[in-house]
């Protein structure tokens, strides 16, 4: 039945990327824009990345496969998924419009983004290593709590 729908692996692999990828930004979007301040916004955006694996643990594995399998090659034309998926470039968008409303203090925004997601990505990957031992939520409070200080601007 699938080979009737897709005309090999890599597109059933781009599919079900553009999918998982399409689904969890919609869900991080939403809680974005229900804050009213930059900090607030970071913090739904930590939490709500960390959300998104807890709410689709196999949507997270899957992910983590593809991005896999397009960094070592194994499957050709995943490479736009694999960019989008590893992409930091709407955090660091985020981050520069809290600095110029000076919620946060300067800094290199694409560098925190980095250290963010990789803070992120980190603890959903100790989580799987650890048979799910890790308790993602209180991760995820506590990398917002971690990041808000790190970030935010200090009084003038």
């Amino acid at each position: 039945m699938i080979s009737y729908y897709f005309s090999g692996k890599p597109e059933l692999f781009r599919e079900v990327g553009r999918t998982i990828l399409t689904e969890a930004g919609a869900a991080i979007e939403a809680s974005i824009a229900g804050e009213l301040t930059y900090r607030g916004k970071l913090g739904a955006y930590i939490a709500s990345q960390v959300t998104v694996v807890i709410r689709r643990p196999m949507y997270a594995q899957a992910l983590a496969e593809i991005v896999a399998m397009a960094q070592t090659r194994q499957i050709a034309g995943l490479d736009d998924i694999a960019r989008s998926a590893l992409s930091v470039e709407r955090l660091a968008n985020l981050l520069e419009q809290g600095c110029r409303a000076g919620e946060f203090h300067s800094c290199d925004s694409r560098l925190m983004a980095l250290a963010i997601r990789g803070a992120i990505d980190n603890v959903v990957r100790h989580h799987r290593l650890r048979n799910g031992e890790v308790d993602l939520e209180c991760c995820a409070r506590q990398l917002v709590d971690l990041f808000d200080r790190c970030i935010a601007a200090g009084p003038s």
